[in-house]
């Protein structure tokens, strides 16, 4: 639902074609679900780090599946994956208020290192 004419920023950026993208969203659940049009392997290793990241918090952590209420952000209307090069490469971070509150910046410095390791 995000139009870039509502946001005059975003029409000058979103037909850049940027490698990656990332966005980092609430939702209602217990823990982190990791969605986007990014290819499974990219999101698989997300997954990896983000559990790492908050080992021991009972958190769960997994990739979006077909069934999860369109949360898994795979849509290519869906602005992170707009703003990647073919639509090919947006990752759509889900998390619940725990993780948010309680574990944000870890799991936002766990996705950052995925992707420091990708354009070093």
């Amino acid at each position: 639902d995000i139009h870039p004419a509502s946001f005059p920023k975003l029409g000058r950026i979103i037909s850049r074609g940027f490698r990656y993208a990332v966005a980092f969203h609430g939702f209602g659940e217990s823990g982190v679900l990791i969605g986007g049009a990014a290819p499974y392997d990219l999101k698989r290793e997300i997954e990896l780090a983000i559990e790492r990241a908050v080992s021991g918090s009972g958190l769960w952590v997994r990739i979006a599946t077909s069934g999860d209420d369109g949360l898994g952000g795979t849509s290519r209307y869906n602005i992170v994956n707009r703003l990647t090069a073919g639509g090919a490469n947006g990752v759509q971070i889900e998390q619940s208020y725990s993780a948010r509150k309680y574990h944000g910046q870890a799991i936002a410095d766990a996705v950052a290192g995925v992707y420091r390791s990708k354009l070093a």
